[in-house]
């Protein structure tokens, strides 16, 4: 019986494998965090941190939170950088040694606030987080499908990161204000505007999500965007957002 079992596990694991993982993204992070924070963990690797500077939310420097997911690494063989098969002959920076692994001296954190606990705001903690080593940003990616998640360097130093993070809130913050407007016309204009924007790629299943929760006055906008051909890839999730918008379960 076990080799029937071991049998069959050989034969799904290609499958699994073969399926996109879980990874880091920060746009879809950045929407759905209610906190992002860059904290240190000092010394100790045990998921007590200390807020350093906050990017989304009203936690303030100096605060003191326990992520008990962080503790997990602990140990040094589970900080390891890698690199993707097109980073092998690529310095991260000329002037700077590239690390070995990550120190969680430095990390920025994409957190949802559950009363008075913290949750990630992806699938797990560890893809709702990105390192800070030098001032360039490693985080868990999948270089390749099939392929395992690898801690990498994402190509971005921290500036540029919390600029991205920065474009998601403000195209957040755009629609939450012309969906209080409840002037529908005002809704399609912005929506419009924002899925001509190339950058909002990541975030536009986000957008159509808001636009089902919003009720009947944002009909309109998602019938624009059901009738965009060029969108035929999102057309499965404004069909749902109309349902939703229209009161339907």
């Amino acid at each position: 019986m076990w080799m029937l079992r071991f049998s069959l596990l050989l034969l799904l694991a290609p499958v699994a494998l073969a399926e996109p993982l879980p990874a880091f993204h920060a746009d879809p992070s950045a929407w759905t965090a209610t906190d992002i924070v860059v904290v240190t963990e000092g010394e100790a690797i045990d998921g007590h941190v200390t807020v350093l500077e906050t990017w989304k939310g009203d936690l303030r420097r100096g605060d003191e939170l326990t992520i008990d997911a962080l503790a997990e690494f602990a140990p040094p063989e589970a900080r390891v950088i890698e690199k993707a098969w097109y980073q092998s002959h690529q310095p991260i920076e000329t002037e700077t040694i590239e690390p070995e692994r990550v120190t969680n001296a430095r990390m920025v954190l994409f957190l949802v606030r559950a009363g008075d606990t913290w949750k990630p705001a992806a699938t797990w903690m560890k893809i709702s987080m990105a390192w800070v080593e030098n001032g360039n940003v490693f985080a868990l990616e999948q270089p390749t499908v099939p392929g395992p998640l690898m801690r990498i360097f994402t190509g971005l130093d921290e500036r540029g990161l919390r600029q991205k993070v920065e474009f998601v809130l403000s195209v957040q913050n755009e629609l939450a204000d012309v969906i209080r407007s409840n002037d529908h016309h005002r809704v399609i204009s912005a929506v419009r505007r924002m899925f001509r924007d190339d950058d909002t790629v990541y975030i536009r299943h986000d957008v159509i999500a808001a636009l089902g929760n919003c009720g009947l006055y944002c009909i309109p906008a998602l019938g624009t965007l059901l009738g965009d051909e060029s969108l035929e890839l999102y057309r499965r999730d404004v069909q749902l957002a109309l349902r939703k918008a229209n009161g339907e379960r």
